[in-house]
Formats: C-alpha cells, sequence, structure tokens
C-alpha cells in the first residue's frame, strides 16, 4: 500500500503484508523500494506521511497488540525513534508531518473512567510530545493532518455524539468546521501548505473548507470551477 508521497515527488512511503505483520517501506526512483526498520520490540508497522524532501517518515509500530501502538519517525539517514507516550495514555499513533520535518502530529490513546479516548497531540524533537487542547464540549481528539508550514493542523473531534471535522492553530485555537447539509459527521483528513484550505469527508461526501465559504462539498466546487462531474462519485479525499 502507498499511503504518501514527498511534495518533490521523489518520495513514497506505505507498508506492505507478509505473513500476517505490516512492513514500513520507502521508494525512490533512484533505490526502488527499501524496508524499513522496525523500532525495538515491534514486530509490525506502517509508514503514512513524508517530509517534503522524504527526509523524514513518520508513522505507527506495534508489539503484535495492534491497541498498544507507538508514533514512530524514520529518517533518512536510517534512524528509527519511538516518540514515546505523554502521561496517561497507553497508546500513540503518529499521521502526518510537517514539510520541514521538525513537527509530527497524531493521537494518543488515554484510557479513562469513561472509557478509551483520543488526544490530539504535536511532537518536536526540542519538546517531544505535547496534548492539544479539544473543544469544551469535545471529548476524542485526533490530529490527522498539518500543513507544511507546521502552523496549522486538522482532524476531528467529538460534538456530542458526532465526529466533526477540526481545524487548529496555535493563535486561533480549535475551530469546529461543521458537517455538510444532510450529514451528521466529518472528518478534516488533510490541509495546503498554508493552512486555508481543509479537505476531507462529512458523511458519505468529500467536502473542501475554506474561510469564508466554509464546507462546500467538493463536487459541488468543482462543478463551478468548470469540471465535468459525469460519472464521478467523490467519498473520501
Amino acid at each position: 500500500f502507498a499511503q504518501s508521497v514527498s511534495a518533490d515527488g521523489g518520495t513514497a512511503v506505505g507498508w506492505f503484508v507478509s505473513e500476517g505483520r505490516s512492513h514500513p517501506f520507502r521508494w525512490t526512483s533512484s533505490a526502488g523500494a527499501r524496508e524499513l526498520p522496525f523500532p525495538p520490540g515491534q514486530v509490525s508497522a506502517c509508514a503514512v506521511a513524508t517530509s517534503v524532501d522524504g527526509s523524514v517518515i513518520v508513522g505507527v509500530a506495534h508489539n503484535g497488540n495492534p491497541a498498544l501502538c507507538r508514533a514512530i519517525v524514520w529518517t533518512e539517514a536510517g534512524s528509527v525513534q519511538d516518540l514515546g507516550l505523554p502521561r496517561g495514555s497507553m497508546a500513540a499513533r503518529a499521521w502526518d508531518v510537517s514539510g520541514d520535518g521538525q513537527l509530527v502530529v497524531g493521537e494518543a490513546i488515554m484510557d479513562r473512567p469513561g472509557g478509551v479516548v483520543s488526544n490530539a497531540f504535536q511532537w518536536t524533537p526540542s519538546a517531544g510530545m505535547q496534548l492539544l487542547p479539544s473543544l469544551p464540549s469535545g471529548s476524542d481528539f485526533g490530529a490527522i493532518g498539518i500543513s507544511h508550514d507546521g502552523r496549522t493542523i486538522v482532524g476531528y473531534c467529538n460534538v456530542g455524539a458526532n465526529r466533526h471535522a477540526v481545524r487548529w492553530t496555535s493563535l486561533g485555537g480549535l475551530q469546529d468546521l461543521g458537517v455538510l447539509p444532510g450529514t451528521e459527521a466529518s472528518i478534516a483528513m488533510s490541509v495546503s501548505g498554508d493552512g486555508s484550505v481543509v479537505v476531507g469527508w462529512s458523511g458519505n461526501k468529500a467536502f473542501r473548507w475554506r474561510a469564508g465559504t466554509g464546507m462546500v462539498e467538493l463536487r459541488t466546487y468543482l462543478a463551478s470551477r468548470g469540471a465535468n462531474m459525469a460519472g464521478w462519485r467523490f467519498l473520501l479525499v
């Protein structure tokens, strides 16, 4: 499975399955596909995102129990690092990395009296793993994507009984992006390099969000730009 490609197009990352285990890989046009090492004590791993130039890769690994997964960083130099766990968490997943490879985002899994919940985190080499504040009405909060400049994080937060797409910045805090009309849940999956455009899904429809226009179904947006939508159905983005 190829999961992500670097902005310069020179590196792709993902995983392959062999003997029931996931093995992370890095592909370049010059070297082809090369398996990435497992972190110590882990037996299965997936590479899910890469920095702009492909020099930093992030993902998830586990020791045979997926419920106890760990957030991982691989570097072009060959190192592999377990990012650790914030206090009170039992697992962590890294989902994306900034363009320069210096800021990793994901979700920490917390076992609380009311049940298991997620809490978004950001990690840097200097500050380590830090949890991000959730919405006052939210419980689960996961960071799925980060802009190339590292200033905007997107993902989801529980609002009542449903998940809503959210956008977070250090200056503006956490913003609920809502849902498309006729749907109840949404998740933001990715964000533009400057953080101004967010994409994801709401119900069974792909969306595009931007300040000023709000959340718009992707089909509607593309049709407004002159694209022929005949025969196309957008589910995820």
